[in-house]
C-alpha cells in the first residue's frame, strides 16, 4: 500500500458512524479509530529531502585532476631539462660552424689549372684536321675527326737559336714550323713509295710511324 492509500483508508475510519445501542462502547471506539488513524499516518514513509547542492569549493578540491589549471594546458612541461635550456645557445654554435665551413672552403687551395695553348691547325677536309697544341712545355700534334682526338705524335725536338730568334719575331712561325712538319711528313710518305737503293740510308722511325699516322687520319 502506497501512502495515498494508507491516508485514505484512516480518514475511513475516523468517518464511520457510532452505534446508537452501544452508547457504553462509545468511547473505546472513538479511541480504537484515533489509534489506528495515527498508526497508519506514523507508517506513512517520509518524504526524501532534496539533495544540497555541493559547494563549487568543495567540488573544485575534491578533484584537481578533473579540472587541470588553463597554465597548465597553455604551457605544457616536457621535461625539467627542456624546460631549463634555452635555444639560442644552439642556434649561435650552429652559426659558428657555419662561418668556419665557409673560411675554410675559401681558404682551401684550388687545383692549379693545367696550361694547354693552341698553336696551329690545319683542316683536312670535312671534319677532319690537324692542331697543334703546348701542354706543360711540350708540343703535340693531335689529330681530330668524328670518332673523337688522338695523339699523332710527340715533338720534343728543339730549334736551332736562329731559328728561334726568327720565330720570335714573326708571330706566324708556329704555323710555318707546322707545314714544314706536314712537308716533311709528305716527303718521308713519297720516300716510302719510291723503291730506295739499298745503301740509302733508311727513314728513322718515328718519321715512319709518324707518316702511318697521317694516312691513316686521311682515310677517315
Amino acid at each position: 500500500m502506497n501512502a495515498r492509500a494508507i491516508r485514505m483508508l484512516a480518514l475511513a475510519l475516523s468517518a464511520l458512524p457510532l452505534v446508537p445501542t452501544a452508547a457504553a462502547a462509545e468511547p473505546a471506539a472513538a479511541t480504537l479509530r484515533e489509534r489506528l488513524a495515527a498508526e497508519l499516518l506514523s507508517a506513512e514513509p517520509a518524504p526524501a529531502a532534496p539533495a544540497a547542492p555541493t559547494p563549487a569549493s568543495e567540488a573544485r578540491g575534491a578533484s584537481p585532476a578533473q579540472n587541470p589549471p588553463l597554465s597548465a594546458l597553455a604551457n605544457p612541461v616536457v621535461g625539467s631539462a627542456a624546460a631549463s635550456v634555452p635555444a639560442w645557445p644552439a642556434l649561435v654554435l650552429l652559426a659558428g660552424l657555419g662561418g668556419v665551413w665557409a673560411w675554410t672552403r675559401r681558404r682551401a687551395p684550388r687545383a692549379a689549372a693545367v696550361p694547354l695553348q693552341r698553336l696551329a691547325s690545319l683542316s683536312m677536309g670535312g671534319r677532319r684536321s690537324l692542331v697543334l697544341v703546348e701542354v706543360m712545355n711540350q708540343r703535340l700534334l693531335v689529330g681530330c675527326s668524328e670518332k673523337g682526338l688522338s695523339l699523332l705524335a710527340r715533338l720534343d725536338g728543339t730549334a736551332p737559336a736562329e731559328d728561334e730568334a726568327a720565330e720570335g719575331a714573326d708571330p706566324s712561325a708556329d704555323e710555318r714550323s707546322f707545314g714544314r712538319l706536314l712537308q716533311a711528313a709528305e716527303a718521308v710518305e713519297a720516300a716510302e713509295r719510291r723503291p730506295a737503293p739499298a745503301a740509302a740510308g733508311s727513314v728513322p722511325g718515328e718519321q715512319r710511324d709518324l707518316a702511318r699516322k697521317l694516312r691513316g687520319l686521311g682515310r677517315i
